[in-house]
């Protein structure tokens, strides 16, 4: 009996020691400043009242000379503390676009300088971390002149993590922190945790995959902690990140003050605020982040400080009252305050203060501007490019070849009302780039159809024919199809009201309207429908595109039907893009993510970086360009488009209540309402406006810029599928204009959305029946207005190649 209990002893004894030491016990196997466990309340100060509310700041990207005036806005010299030290923040740098001495200026005022890689690229194993953060420590600390050792934290690009390799890595390189996972709570009404170390690992639901689940002793993990969109309804991980995103000033407060009320009334864990800069290009944000600040700082016990800073306290934990004199937080020009603040319970959330005077962002004294503002015509072989997910990052698209250094360019002016002007060279001036960015939703029309269609339950075979890939020629200097489209007489250039065969003429010439091309009946034009993706192609996406455009299904011609995929973000698959090429899809390129042509030298840099990677893919023949967001950039943008030799554009935004608009060119401007600030105010001969028209939700209640970016999203396949057919009856049964379906990314990301999916398939089923409705990408709804051809020569006509067979 003593053998066998000894024996028993033995075996479970240690597993039992193995389940307690697994389990995190603050004070106990877990001893601080070294170790500290994952927690919503904090272990030794249990009284929440005095618990200084920590409030951090964390912006990612380069630090460029755009940026001063938002942050010297928001954290004035003069802008305190209660212990009367200066407000501070955390700049994750990155290192293309970055200005090293802005970089040493920040930190000379108090503010921390963190890691956020050198190429801004998905960074996913052991390899890629130590590469990126070694290298991108030693440019900080050499180029700006910061000791290594006080650069501690690091932020992954995207949020994504290279899992237990990574803490490895950081940790060896001198790293103290990570701020990369994150956390998503499901309410206001929940808690955010406190930061904790790995010592027991990620103890959280794992967002973006990998998450360490090893222990790392002594490293640190500062959540990022998600807010809750101003409608209280969706998570945000970044505060530029939202679903629903604010549009007024008082949404956009309500948005910060709410969630900041949440951890202040609640448990007091740090509050951190993660976001890009781009935020601020429009005026609102900038305005309401103001107020936000100045209303927090009248709360007693709220200290806005670096993330370095919050790792001290959180090392070293103290009471509230003992805060003004701790030795971390104090500064050499530290201001002892005089008076008292009283302390003031809040205990509801809903309440908004009175609004503060609106900002007025003073120019810098130094911000140059540009004396070269006209265009230098270009010698450019094409016009196709590609672009980057953001507008600090330079270099050859998916990451191949030589990459740009910034040029010396300027700031260009810019506002809603007038154009910049080139100024004399003796004239010195400073101004400041502003950007008013304008979302209007409108009640839909009291005509628009409500029918409810039940499709046929069809299948749809896939095709296992080899594709033959046709070698392609050299790129000409001058391309065929780019002359012909962009000559237009001077006489008609300076006409103000464009008439069809009068003064516009196809097919150098299309006008604004509703009008077919052609004079054709309406039972002779085809219904034309496109659908646009847009965003990096990787592998799981690929095989979305694939399974939904290139999987069998057949236009009345019998040539595939296709769709166009703007293309954006160095982290597309060069491979998968140029097999989307060579199987008939039109690939075109989306700019910079919520980022304006400020830096117009700097647009034409990275145009000729990212066309120099398409043609090393062999693709020559992108046409197309949008910008991010459907957010256009005014004339400087079209210029700079016509100038690189685009075809088309398919960026500026109709009205549904605006009837069915057709593809026009711009050889008379912009002559619709601007839905979305700047539209171009010029004429662009030739060049090409393919508008986005808005589409009515499921419910016929709101309009929806984005298929898969309605306010009142369809969850169901029926739902989807009837969102899709109602907006093509409205094209089909009036003057059947082009009917363009906008998507980017959402649906294809999370089995979530699958029933949206399947609804998708449902509508591209039901399309397939008719004999008169053709799926194709935008260059072919172009060359059909450029050639109007009735439907019965369709199917004969020479229009539209088969550019694959299946």
């Amino acid at each position: 009996m003593r053998i066998i209990f000894v024996a028993f002893c033995c075996l479970v004894l240690p597993t039992l020691t193995t389940a307690v030491s697994s389990t995190c016990e603050q004070g106990s196997n877990c001893k601080l400043p070294k170790c500290f466990c994952s927690t919503y309340q904090h272990p030794t100060i249990k009284n929440s009242s005095q618990i200084p509310q920590i409030v951090y700041f964390g912006f990612d990207d380069a630090l460029t000379t755009v940026l001063p005036q938002y942050y010297d806005t928001l954290f004035p010299k003069d802008r305190r503390n209660p212990n009367g030290c200066p407000i501070g923040m955390t700049l994750y740098v990155s290192h293309k676009y970055t200005s090293y001495p802005l970089v040493k200026q920040y930190y000379q005022r108090g503010m921390e300088i963190a890691v956020h890689s050198v190429t801004h690229s998905h960074i996913k194993t052991r390899e890629a971390v130590l590469k990126e953060a070694r290298q991108q420590k030693r440019n900080i600390a050499i180029n700006s002149g910061i000791p290594s050792n006080e650069i501690i934290g690091w932020r992954s690009p995207f949020l994504e993590t290279a899992g237990d390799a990574q803490a490895d890595v950081l940790q060896k390189l001198g790293y103290e922190y990570d701020i990369s996972l994150t956390y998503k709570r499901s309410s206001m009404n929940s808690q955010n945790p406190f930061p904790f170390t790995l010592d027991y690992g990620w103890t959280f639901y794992c967002q973006i995959r990998p998450c360490p689940l090893k222990k790392h002793p002594g490293f640190w993990e500062f959540p990022v902690n998600s807010l809750i969109d101003y409608k209280g309804q969706y998570p945000c991980g970044y505060v530029d990140g939202c679903y629903n995103a604010p549009k007024t000033e008082d949404d956009a407060f309500k948005y910060l003050y709410n969630n900041f009320l949440s951890a202040y009334n609640g448990n007091r864990a740090p509050f951190g605020l993660h976001m890009h800069a781009g935020w601020f290009y429009t005026d609102f944000h900038l305005s309401a982040m103001d107020r936000f600040i100045k209303e927090i700082l009248t709360r007693d016990g709220v200290y806005i400080v670096t993330t370095k800073q919050a790792l001290q306290w959180m090392q070293d934990p103290r009471e509230l009252r003992d805060i003004k004199h701790y030795r971390p937080w104090s500064c050499p020009n530290q201001i002892v305050p005089t008076t008292t603040t009283t302390t003031t319970t809040t205990t509801t959330t809903t309440t908004t203060p009175k609004p503060a005077p609106k900002v007025h962002r003073k120019p810098k004294p130094n911000q140059p501007i540009g004396q070269n503002f006209v265009r230098r015509p270009t010698k450019w072989f094409g016009q196709s490019v590609s672009t980057v997910w953001r507008p600090n990052v330079v270099q050859s698209a998916w990451g191949w070849g030589k990459t740009f250094r910034k040029p010396s360019g300027f700031i260009m002016s810019r506002t809603s009302t007038r154009r910049p002007r080139r100024l004399p060279t003796t004239t010195t001036t400073t101004t400041q780039p502003t950007t008013t960015t304008l979302r209007t939703t409108t009640t839909a029309p009291t005509t628009t159809p409500t029918t409810t269609t039940v499709p046929p339950t069809t299948s749809t075979v896939k095709s296992t024919t080899t594709v033959k890939v046709t070698k392609l020629p050299q790129i000409p200097i001058t391309l065929p199809w780019m002359n012909p489209w962009s000559m237009t007489s001077a006489k008609t250039a300076q006409e103000s009201k464009c008439i069809q065969g009068a003064n516009c003429f196809l097919p150098r010439c299309f006008c604004a309207g509703t009008t077919s091309p052609g004079n054709l009946k309406v039972k002779d034009i085809p219904q034309l429908v496109y659908l646009t993706f847009e965003g990096n192609i990787d592998v799981k996406i690929y095989r979305q595109y694939e399974k939904l455009i290139h999987s069998g299904r057949v236009n009345p011609n019998k040539c595939p039907i296709s769709a166009t995929y703007f293309i954006t973000d160095q982290s597309s698959k060069g491979p998968l893009v140029q097999r989307l090429h060579n199987i008939g899809a039109e690939i075109s390129i989306r700019g910079f993510t919520s980022f304006p042509l400020w830096e117009i030298n700097t647009f034409k840099d990275e145009l000729k970086n990212e066309f120099a990677s398409l043609r090393r893919l062999r693709i020559f023949d992108v046409k197309g360009w949008r910008s991010p967001n459907l957010t256009p950039h005014g004339d400087s943008q079209f210029k700079e488009l016509q100038n690189t030799g685009f075809a088309y554009d398919a960026t500026l935004s109709v009205k549904n209540n605006d009837g069915k608009m057709w593809p026009h060119t711009l050889d008379f401007g912009w002559k619709n309402s601007c839905i979305k600030s700047e539209c171009p105010k010029n004429k662009y001969p030739g060049l090409w406006e393919v508008p986005a028209q808005h589409l009515m939700d499921y419910v016929n209640r709101y309009e929806c810029d984005y298929v898969d970016g309605c306010v009142i999203p369809p969850s169901t396949a029926n739902d989807t599928f009837n969102m899709l057919w109602n907006g093509f009856l409205q094209h089909y049964n009036s003057n059947r204009a082009p009917y363009g379906l906008n998507f980017r990314h959402i649906w294809f990301s999370h089995q979530f959305f699958e029933p949206n999916i399947r609804g998708l398939e449902m509508f591209l089923d039901k399309l397939a029946q008719f004999d008169d409705v053709y799926i194709v990408p935008i260059r072919d709804v172009i060359e059909w207005i450029r050639h109007p051809t009735p439907i019965p020569k369709l199917k004969s006509s020479r229009l539209w190649k088969c550019r694959t067979s299946l």
